[in-house]
């Protein structure tokens, strides 16, 4: 008898779990995607920047035909300000006044430019990339759906997604210039910010690739975070990879 029972059991555990498993509980979603469209703004920090900080402002569409795929486009915004550190690589050491950032000051008070014969004290201009915008259009594809438990009972319902396509970069690109230690501090106007070249603006072609995550609430609202990595194309400089966090608010129609 106990046999039997514990065979019952069994068989009943194994049907329960292969209901769960099929479409019934999928067409019971609290929020599907099937034939809906999201709208999405947001904003975004570039996570490896060298000697400018990038925020970027971000809208996208997308469209789901299935509850797995979608396609999206997305447009962003981006401005970008210098970091203490441009300033002081293009002022390096004809700054005696300290008119440059701290990094400046901690490196140097403008005594070593009498005489300093043996050390470079001009100004240097490494190449550096300033973003203007990106266009990007992709497949979105959901990994997981569920719901997690915040807060000791608040429930909250998530999609995982992967999102890959490709798209335009623009920029403004400054040109290296060589260091000149045959500057003297007279002339302003040839080093610091007065002496940066004027930036060239490219388009470039890029490829994307992002894991992002739904936070759904109310009806037709969800909460967005994006973790994105591009690689793009430029003459002269070859293969340049950048990484973007987004967060956004979205709706769903």
């Amino acid at each position: 008898m106990s046999t039997l029972l514990a065979t019952t059991l069994l068989a009943g555990a194994l049907a329960g779990g292969r209901a769960a498993d099929g479409d019934d509980v999928v067409l019971k979603r609290l929020y599907p995607k099937t034939r809906t469209i999201e709208l999405e703004a947001g904003a975004g920090l570039l996570l490896n920047p060298t000697f400018v900080d990038t925020a970027l402002a971000r809208a996208s569409l997308r469209y789901h035909w299935s509850e797995t795929w979608g396609l999206g486009l997305a447009a962003s915004a981006a401005a970008a300000k210098d970091r203490d550190e441009r300033g002081c690589v293009e002022s390096f050491y004809n700054d005696p006044l300290k008119e440059g950032g701290a990094p400046c000051h901690a490196q140097d008070d403008g005594a070593s430019l009498e005489g300093a014969k043996e050390m470079s004290i001009g100004p240097a201009y490494p190449g550096i990339r300033a973003l203007a915008g990106l266009v990007l259009g992709f497949g979105d594809y959901t990994l997981a759906y569920g719901k997690q438990i915040l807060l000791h009972g608040a429930v909250s319902h998530f999609d995982l997604r992967v999102r890959f396509g490709g798209g335009a970069v623009l920029s403004r690109y400054y040109e290296a210039v060589p260091t000149r230690p045959e500057l003297k501090e007279s002339e302003t106007d040839l080093y610091g910010e007065a002496g940066r070249p004027e930036p060239r603006a490219e388009t470039s072609p890029c490829l994307y690739l992002a894991l992002a995550e739904e936070l759904h609430f109310g009806k037709h609202f969800f909460l967005a975070g994006e973790l994105a990595g591009y690689v793009m194309t430029s003459e002269g400089r070859g293969i340049e990879p950048f990484f973007v966090a987004h967060l956004g608010l979205g709706l769903r129609l």
